[in-house]
């Protein structure tokens, strides 16, 4: 009993210094970004691969529940980053600006990824076709909990900024949509169910989707706004209405809509209050200040430990990271062809097209699919073998993706430096020349 009762508390105190090395880990990472514009997912998900499989310090039957606990810990972090990109996106760039663009690059970014993926799967692998278009619509994402941090701290131009984060917020829904349709069709396809793969049915699923988020999320958001106009400064408003809005995210979830857009709306309206209350012949006395101000810390909190929770779950198969390495340099190609069509037209955008390209990793909704796959499917299934391996190359994709962007980000930073620099030095001569003139 008393070696038993040590065990445990040697347990617990591991735990401890594992949770407060992981935090010091995101600080650090946090410096590293600042100083050379690597994104810090990258330094967290290697930390969160020396805990689980090179170390197990986190043991294989652990990962194997914190596996099944991934879609939870992944839409909590979803809601609260989703929230901080959206709340702080200025509504009339957001229609004006480059809200539109950021909406057919999301679309660009799901169709695209599914027209290179799912032929390749189909016939270089010899997967069955619904199979590999799943994969394919699942790796459609450019992950939200990546490119709208970096983004908000690369010094992007407003209408570059907002495209990113509607972008990467709105592909995750496009996704899911895609994702969610073929997954229907497949499972009716290992039944007796017909399959209903009509125009109408799409239609109607994707309106359902679309609407049941926006209304709920501009409902929601507008009755949120009233209730801190009548309560004024009350304590703890960030952390309630974070609260609030995963309230609500739960339940366009369970109405069968998109959860992920309802937050983006929530945050819009709550971050425009203003105008919106202009609208209704109101004046707003909200003070926004109070609710944001600790968001940065609950967000950086959130980031860190999702991104070590990410790490920790990482097959370490050679096969899986061999494929999951080459499908991380081949999403590249549809990401280059979808930038270069939505920027088309647009002198602002284009002078940030290297910097829109390189942000283009998987994460969060690829690794909540994967999750969600994998637990739908018994494993008596004649397509559980291919739902396993989406899941280890998933992982792998994500990792190795991450690693790619933070490269291709922080040349692209470093070049920009450079050349802003030499601007600066050529303009302090000029300046010199003329005061050294008789």
């Amino acid at each position: 009993m008393f070696g038993t009762d040590l065990l445990i508390a040697a347990n617990t105190d591991l735990l401890l210094v594992v949770l407060g090395g992981v935090i010091f880990i995101g600080f650090l990472a946090e410096v590293i970004f600042y100083k050379y514009r690597l994104p810090e997912n990258l330094a967290l998900m290697l930390a969160g691969m020396l805990i689980g499989p090179v170390l197990h310090i986190v043991s294989p039957t652990q990962v194997e529940v914190l596996r099944s606990l991934a879609p939870f810990f992944g839409d909590a972090a979803l809601v609260i980053i989703v929230l901080s990109g959206s709340i702080n996106l200025n509504f009339s760039s957001l229609i004006g600006g480059g809200g539109g663009r950021g909406v057919v690059m999301a679309v660009l970014d799901t169709l695209l990824t599914m027209a290179f993926i799912t032929p390749l799967f189909h016939y270089v692998f010899g997967w069955p076709l619904l199979i590999s278009a799943l994969f394919g619509a699942m790796l459609g994402e450019t992950t939200a909990t990546i490119v709208i941090p970096v983004s908000q701290r690369l010094g992007l131009s407003e209408s570059a900024l907002t495209s990113m984060v509607i972008d990467s917020t709105f592909n995750s829904v496009t996704c899911i949509v895609a994702f969610y349709i073929i997954f229907d069709i497949l499972m009716q396809s290992q039944g007796a169910a017909p399959v209903n793969t009509g125009v109408v049915f799409v239609a109607r699923y994707l309106f359902e989707l679309v609407s049941t988020g926006i209304f709920i999320g501009a409902v929601g958001g507008l009755i949120w706004v009233t209730v801190l106009e009548r309560l004024g400064d009350i304590p703890h408003s960030y952390i309630v209405t974070v609260a609030v809005v995963i309230g609500i995210y739960a339940i366009v979830d369970i109405l069968g809509g998109s959860a992920v857009l309802s937050v983006l709306v929530f945050g819009l309206v709550l971050g425009n209050h203003k105008l919106f209350l202009r609208l209704f012949g109101r004046d707003s006395k909200v003070n926004l200040g109070n609710v944001t101000s600790f968001e940065g810390e609950i967000n950086f909190f959130v980031r860190t430990f999702f991104y070590v929770f990410v790490g920790t779950l990482v097959s370490l198969k050679p096969y899986s990271a061999l494929i999951g390495l080459g499908l991380a340099f081949f999403l590249l190609l549809p990401r280059v062809l979808g930038v270069e069509a939505t920027t088309l037209g647009d002198q602002e955008l284009r002078d940030n097209l290297s910097l829109l390209v390189s942000l283009y990793p998987r994460g969060l909704t690829v690794a909540v699919l994967a999750s969600t796959l994998i637990a739908s499917i018994p494993q008596t299934s004649a397509i559980y073998p291919y739902a396993s391996r989406i899941f280890d190359i998933s992982f792998m994709v994500i990792l190795f993706s991450s690693v790619i962007s933070a490269f291709l980000v922080a040349r692209e930073y470093r070049r920009r430096t450079n050349e802003d620099l030499y601007e600066v030095i050529k303009r302090l001569r000029r300046a010199r020349q003329q005061l050294e003139k008789p």
